[in-house]
């Protein structure tokens, strides 16, 4: 299946132009028409300013036909003509609608900032935007001069991170891909078993063995020995994944946005925060096939 709309969410302020130029990039390699959004949180600020000598109205009129203008501005090197829109309120919920009034195959925004004990507590605009969006989303961190050539896929065998694999291919077809497993043992589970008897050993030749099987799923999941290049690797999924983004080589790291079962969700879920966060290179972000 071919991409053919892209959504790109802009805040207007510092990595602006980084976000702007993987979208016209992704958008030209694709043929696909580019969709410019920008959200403001809420015009109320000007009801709580003394009285003011220009109409309330024209105000934000102004603020919306400038804000317009810097979106134009931005994607004006997209092959196709962008759409640009303003929207107001809540940014994750406005993407949201107009992702799928677009019926848009992508959304890419910007890693953003937390701000405040709120946002720390509650996740940034990216975080909601991530986790509640029904379509894959591209965080871009690095501007692009060229298509991506090294994606790796992080997978745990759930139905997102296979639909994480499948998108990556649909996204970069000509790119490299390689699957990245994560074992680890939770410390609480090595130290119940050091604290019943058991030699670290037989602690080692367990984890070996957690590392076989997981080798021997990703060949069966993924179509075969030899078809996709692949690692297992030991440690903590985000550590992992964030060791991975450190790479040279790696451009973007693909993952799901949630796992196997009610626990796995969660786990998941604060990998995909951390790596969100803290990833040298683009993620991107698949929920499971509808």
């Amino acid at each position: 299946m071919t991409i053919k709309t892209i959504l790109v969410a802009l805040s207007l302020e510092e990595d602006c132009a980084i976000v702007a130029s993987r979208a016209v990039q992704l958008a030209d390699q694709h043929d696909a028409q580019l969709v410019g959004v920008h959200v403001i949180p809420s015009f109320d600020v000007f009801k709580l300013a003394p009285p003011l000598s220009v109409d309330l109205a024209d105000l934000e009129r102004l603020v919306r036909d400038t804000a317009a203008d810097k979106l134009s501005s931005m994607l004006e090197k997209a092959r196709i003509p962008a759409i640009v829109a303003v929207e107001t309120g809540a940014p994750h919920k406005a993407i949201g609608t107009l992702a799928a009034s677009h019926d848009v195959d992508l959304i890419v925004i910007g890693a953003g900032n937390a701000q405040g004990v709120r946002e720390n507590v509650f996740g940034s605009t990216a975080d909601r935007i991530v986790s509640t969006s029904s379509r894959p989303i591209l965080v871009a961190r690095d501007a692009a001069h060229i298509a991506y050539k090294q994606i790796v896929v992080g997978t745990d065998f759930s139905e997102a991170s296979i639909a994480a694999a499948e998108f990556a291919l649909r996204l970069a077809p000509s790119a490299a891909r390689k699957l990245l497993h994560a074992v680890a043992i939770p410390p609480e589970f090595k130290q119940a078993m050091f604290s019943a008897g058991t030699a670290r050993n037989d602690v080692e030749l367990y984890r070996q063995a957690i590392i076989d099987r997981a080798e021997k799923q990703i060949v069966e999941v993924f179509g075969g020995e030899g078809s996709v290049p692949y690692s297992v690797v030991a440690g903590p999924p985000a550590a992992v994944l964030l060791r991975a983004s450190q790479e040279p080589e790696t451009d973007l790291l693909a993952l799901g946005t949630k796992g196997l079962g009610a626990i796995a969700e969660h786990l998941l879920g604060s990998v995909v925060r951390r790596v969100l966060a803290q990833s040298d290179c683009d993620v991107l972000a698949v929920p499971p096939s509808p």
